[in-house]
């Protein structure tokens, strides 16, 4: 039970965060940092950038170009368009 709590506590503070996020990179952080915390039966059949798109309203062509952009800069790891890690986000985009 406290699992759970502690689970649903942590969904909806990322969701709060989330509403007061002041840019598309903050949204797509937010959105990351929760998909790591999925399943892996989630992670592994859900490709990022679709896992991001169905939970905000950042265009397709952003949230592509921000991904690319830190799996060059080493700060994520992708296989096949899925979250495998984070390494470490910075602060800006």
């Amino acid at each position: 039970m406290a699992k759970h709590m502690i689970i649903v506590t942590n969904k909806l503070f990322i969701q709060n965060e989330m509403a007061t996020a002041p840019t598309a990179y903050d949204l797509l952080c937010y959105q990351l940092q929760a998909l790591s915390q999925e399943p892996e039966s989630i992670r592994s059949q859900m490709a990022a950038y679709q896992y991001i798109l169905e939970r905000t309203r950042l265009s397709r062509s952003s949230v592509m170009k921000m991904l690319s952009a830190l799996k060059k800069g080493g700060y994520i790891e992708l296989e096949q368009g899925k979250l495998i890690a984070i390494n470490h986000l910075p602060s800006r985009f």
